[in-house]
């Protein structure tokens, strides 16, 4: 009986018509019966096997793909992104460009006008300094006439 259990199996057992017995290997006398398929896989554990292994190749060509769609998603969306970044500081620039011509403008207007004023200013300055050296030459001539020297003109 217990041969017949361990060899049960209908992808293993098969049944000799001359001796009724199953296909069991023959052992020396005395021994335990061993198995005869124990060191081969059996079909069911194969076909398992090989559900097993399409089933993680699947797996891992599923998630290769979702993974590929993914970077795909986020390769576009950088672009656009990048593209409307490059639209932004193009139009950043030339309001920046812009504001710094209109302020040179107005600085150099500023100084034009500042340096005007400071011409204008020197010029009645100077003009103030010329008079009082010819008021001053006036009252030293006035004094050497009155001391009876001669002027020395410079």
């Amino acid at each position: 009986m217990e041969m017949t259990m361990n060899v049960m199996n209908p992808d293993t057992a098969a049944t000799h018509p001359e001796t009724g017995q199953t296909g069991a290997a023959p052992g020396p006398a005395g021994s335990a019966l061993a198995r005869p398929d124990e060191d081969y896989v059996r079909r069911g554990e194969f076909r398992l096997l090989l559900w097993i292994g399409a089933f993680a190749l699947t797996t891992l060509l599923g998630s290769m793909a979702f993974l590929y769609t993914a970077i795909l998603d986020l390769r576009s969306s950088m672009v656009t992104e990048t593209s409307g970044l490059r639209v932004l500081i193009a139009e950043e620039h030339a309001k920046l460009r812009t504001e710094i011509a209109e302020g040179l403008t107005q600085l150099r207007t500023e100084i034009k006008t500042e340096i005007g004023e400071l011409k204008a200013e020197m010029q009645t300055e100077h003009a103030a300094i010329r008079s009082e050296i010819s008021s001053l030459r006036e009252r030293i001539t006035r004094v050497e006439t009155q001391l009876g020297i001669r002027s020395v003109e410079s």
